[in-house]
């Protein structure tokens, strides 16, 4: 599936199940908490 760049309903939701896999709470939005959990990814 190629990517539009735009953050919309399903990126939301993609988001969300992502935070509450990972034991965070979130409404799906990109931030500084979720950010941060991100970039642990990676570290």
């Amino acid at each position: 599936m190629a990517g539009d760049g735009a953050w919309g309903p399903r990126s939301t939701a993609a988001c969300a199940a992502w935070l509450r896999a990972h034991g965070l709470d979130g409404d799906g939005g990109l931030d500084g908490r979720t950010l941060a959990a991100l970039q642990g990814l990676w570290a």
